[in-house]
């Protein structure tokens, strides 16, 4: 529900959970990704690259979103960077191009 921009409130609502109670739970998954991430990274430490390979790919996009304004309904462009390990696909880095200070008069102009 979360991830499809439920309000809080509704959750609690169609849970039955209090919001404090919704909020534990986000809090739990988010200690747990942190966790296995932080776990996923320190086996780096041991990889022998010449055995699994030092070859990367990287690819480029440009995502075309919704600006998130109701008043202006416009798209703008972010450029999205992603570069995997070639022979495992393991991600290694993605980074969206997105400033959010930036306004849409001053990307117009």
């Amino acid at each position: 529900m979360i991830i499809n921009g439920t309000p809080i409130s509704k959750i609690c609502d169609f849970t039955g959970l209090s919001a404090r109670d919704v909020y534990t739970k986000i809090d739990f998954i988010h200690d747990r990704v942190i966790d296995i991430t932080a776990r996923r990274e320190r086996l780096f430490e041991q990889v022998d690259w010449t055995k699994v390979g030092r070859r990367f790919a990287t690819d480029s996009q440009t995502l075309q979103l919704n600006w998130p304004n109701k008043k202006t309904r416009a798209q703008i462009a972010v450029h999205h960077l992603c570069t995997a390990h070639a022979n495992t696909g393991y991600i290694m880095a993605a980074h969206v191009g997105l400033d959010p200070v930036m306004e849409l008069p001053d990307i117009e102009a």
